[in-house]
C-alpha cells in the first residue's frame, strides 16, 4: 500500500497528520473503506444506522495502527527534544 500525500496543514506527528495516513479521506477512498457501494437500505432504514454492529463505519479495526502510530510519533518526539 503506498503512502498518501499530507497535506501541508497537517503538522508532522500531529493527530491530523496520524489521521490523514491511517484513513482513506478521498471521495473514492472513503467509499471504498466503507462499503458504500452495497445497498442496505433495508437494515439502515430500521432502528437508525448509528451505534449498532454490522455496519462499516462502526468498526474500530484503525485502532491499533493509530495508536502504533502515535506511539512512535511521540517516541521521534522525544528523541528529537532530547536532542534539541
Amino acid at each position: 500500500m503506498s503512502v498518501p500525500a499530507i497535506p501541508a496543514i497537517a503538522a508532522p506527528n500531529s493527530s491530523s497528520h496520524l489521521i490523514l495516513r491511517v484513513f482513506p479521506l478521498s471521495p473514492k477512498g472513503i467509499i471504498d473503506h466503507l462499503d458504500l457501494r452495497k445497498a442496505i437500505y433495508r437494515k439502515t432504514a430500521a432502528y437508525g444506522h448509528f451505534g449498532r454492529k454490522g455496519f462499516a463505519w462502526e468498526r474500530v479495526d484503525a485502532t491499533e495502527e493509530l495508536l502504533a502510530k502515535a506511539k512512535k510519533a511521540k517516541r521521534i518526539l522525544q528523541r528529537r527534544r532530547a536532542h534539541d
